[in-house]
């Protein structure tokens, strides 16, 4: 509560689970406000005591018409996949998209968001590192959606990769594979800890020996390199990398040690993007509808900044799919060199 124990307004909007600007539409225009969000403002208002004061509000007719969306890096083009799904559905409402990338850094993403969000409608954060206290600063101040990352209060989109997974394990079964390595990616990846949790479920339920690389940035050489020593170090026949840039990398690292895939190693990668296709072998993929994602979290976004939606929704799950290329093939004689 605010001083002497008077219900603020920013109570309200911690209790009802939405912005202080929400509670003041919701309050005082509520036919701006979706009407089931307005009815639960009143709701947690009434129970809470509160009783409305003049509040400044961003009159809807000041809309800059710009969103923003801050990505990890455009190295790899599952972030070009996101922003062109964005795009797309930006134009056709008449807003502008403009992209800030942090190069993998969690500091200079949050520098960047807190500097840029006063200038913006609302936020599309893809694979954000920052804090859950971090973004819920961030989505108090502007609308905000995530992207494969789950933190209560803020709308998201999220890919359910358990079933791909699923299919990509058993398919390691099926050609006689009985260990795996999952070369992880960053520590502060909410995706990186669910794909670990999801294979260890996974692998346990078949009897499947499974072990991870020391999360590391998938982006950066040098810290790549020290992955793929790790995996050398203590080798499987069959690899799920966190992504398709990591498998394409180990792909090149193995060939210039004379190791074969898939004759001696099976790789699967995670996202699929075009580069997947291209490799020598094709990769295995476990294909994430990025376009689609960067679509729904426009939509959903947009949908918040004008009032057309709740601000709390539940997570728009879209689902991945297991595509077999030639990266995988069955597990190696025990005559055969270890890697």
């Amino acid at each position: 509560m605010g001083s002497y124990g008077r219900v603020t307004i920013r109570d309200v909007a911690k209790a009802a689970g939405v912005s202080p600007a929400t509670v003041s539409r919701s309050l005082s225009q509520p036919g701006r406000v979706n009407a089931q969000t307005a009815s639960h403002v009143r709701k947690v208002a009434k129970d809470l005591g509160y009783y409305a004061e003049s509040v400044n509000v961003r009159d809807d007719d000041a809309l800059k018409g710009t969103i923003m969306t801050v990505t990890p890096g455009l190295q790899l083009s599952v972030f070009t996949e996101f922003i062109y799904g964005m795009q797309t559905v930006c134009l056709s409402k008449d807003f502008c998209l403009i992209t800030s990338i942090t190069n993998d850094q969690s500091g200079m993403e949050r520098a960047i968001i807190k500097r840029l969000e006063p200038h913006v409608d609302g936020l599309i954060l893809p694979a954000p590192r920052l804090s859950n206290v971090s973004l819920h600063k961030a989505s108090q101040i502007v609308p905000t959606v995530m992207i494969n990352r789950v933190t209560e209060g803020i709308p998201s989109v999220v890919c359910d990769e358990h079933d791909a997974i699923d299919a990509a394990v058993q398919r390691l079964r099926e050609l006689g594979h009985t260990s795996l390595t999952y070369l992880a990616g960053p520590k502060d990846s909410w995706q990186n800890g669910i794909r670990w949790q999801t294979l260890q479920s996974v692998c346990r339920a078949i009897g499947m020996r499974v072990r991870h690389t020391e999360p590391r940035s998938p982006i950066r050489k040098a810290e790549l390199a020290v992955t793929f020593q790790e995996f050398l170090h203590t080798p499987t026949t069959a690899v799920i990398t966190f992504n398709d840039g990591m498998a394409i990398q180990l792909m090149k690292y193995l060939a210039a040690r004379n190791i074969d895939v898939p004759r001696q190693v099976s790789i699967i990668s995670i996202d699929n993007d075009p580069e997947s296709k291209r490799t020598n072998p094709p990769l295995s993929c476990i294909s994430i509808p990025r376009y689609e994602m960067g679509a729904a979290a426009a939509r959903l976004l947009i949908g918040r900044i004008l009032h057309t939606t709740s601000d709390t929704p539940s997570p728009v799950i879209m689902n991945a799919s297991f595509i077999e290329r030639d990266s995988t093939g069955p597990a190696r004689n025990p005559d055969d060199h270890r890697p």
